[in-house]
């Protein structure tokens, strides 16, 4: 990688300073000066002198042909400067890896045609040449129905969100797998503990870089409003599970939405082997045990004034979906690369 362009400083010359450059340039042009200015003084003594003796027709010729000689050796001087100036031999030399525009272009961002003479493939745009798998979990559904509001049920709404973000993935990331933990109206079990658990299996099953479960809140006094991320505290997953909470945090803000953060729960009834409390949600707990990031996504409170304008309409929830899915992306994107330092 050229440092230079990373510091978005111009590739200086090597060994040569330019005022040195300049300098040296300066010195042959110098030397054409004074040879000119003697060159001159010399043809007009001699024409003089010839003038003098013109009674003696062949000196005269001589001193004549002297002078023009002279004044030929001046033109050939100043052809030779013209033509110094004009190869740069004195110019900076920049290697094809050194080019100068608008930076300088390192060999390692530069496109090189393969042998053959094809071109190297260039990574799709919208992606960035890698590919992932990302698991999409409709909070509720079946007998399950979630939060109901105003005529409006939960799992329903969560279901027009998940297909909403997956024709935004498929659209714009075709390096991207969804997976689907749920399809249509159904749950995974009539026990809910298991039906929670095989979701989060499903995904791990498919190779998921992240889970994120879709879900819209509600309140009991239907007071709260705003976004919210519920994640894993559990130190395997903790920090990356934070870091895509906060990008997707991020992009709903920017709706308009309220950002109440990241929220860690733990559970008021179990522990684990150290006596330590576990998440309280479950779709979190089994992420983390599964050493798999498992995000719930409350996008926003389906009851409140505030939030209602953010997923009443069709366009709404498009942008809700776009939201969610360009936050998954860039921690996806930022994700170093396996077998990089």
């Amino acid at each position: 990688m050229n440092i230079w362009r990373m510091a978005g400083t111009p590739v200086p010359t090597v060994g040569v300073r330019e005022e040195t450059v300049s300098e040296m340039r300066n010195i042959p042009l110098l030397f054409t000066v004074l040879f000119g200015v003697l060159a001159i003084v010399c043809a007009c003594l001699l024409l003089f002198f010839a003038w003098k003796k013109r009674k003696n027709g062949k000196g005269s010729v001589r001193m004549v042909l002297l002078a023009l000689l002279l004044v030929a050796a001046l033109g050939a001087c100043q052809k030779e400067e013209e033509n110094y100036t004009k190869t740069g031999e004195s110019e900076p030399q920049y290697e094809d890896s050194e080019i100068p525009g608008d930076g300088f272009a390192s060999g390692d961002d530069l496109q090189h045609d393969e042998p053959g003479g094809t071109a190297a493939a260039t990574p799709t745009p919208g992606t960035s040449g890698r590919t992932f798998v990302v698991a999409l979990d409709a909070g509720h559904g079946g007998a399950y129905p979630g939060s109901q509001y105003d005529g409006r049920t939960e799992k329903d709404e969560n279901w027009k969100l998940v297909q909403k973000i997956k024709a935004y993935l498929e659209a714009n990331y075709p390096n991207v797998t969804v997976v689907l933990t749920r399809e249509g109206d159904e749950g995974l079990s009539d026990d809910l503990a298991e039906d929670l658990r095989l979701r989060v299996e499903k995904a791990k099953n498919a190779g998921a870089d992240a889970l994120l479960s879709i879900h819209f809140n509600a309140s009991e006094n239907h007071t709260q409003y705003g976004s919210m991320i519920c994640v894993s505290k559990q130190e395997n997953v903790r920090e990356q599970s934070r870091l895509l909470a906060n990008s997707i945090l991020a992009e709903l803000e920017a709706l308009g939405l309220k950002n109440n953060g990241p929220y860690e729960r733990s559970s008021t009834d179990t522990v684990d082997e150290n006596g330590v409390p576990v998440d309280y949600y479950a779709i979190n707990r089994h992420g983390a045990n599964m050493d798999l990031v498992a995000l719930i996504v409350e996008n926003c409170y389906m009851d409140h004034e505030t939030d209602i304008p953010f997923m009443s309409t069709d366009d709404a929830l498009d942008a809700l979906a776009k939201a969610d899915a360009e936050g998954l992306m860039a921690y996806l994107n930022a994700l170093p690369e396996e077998g990089s330092d």
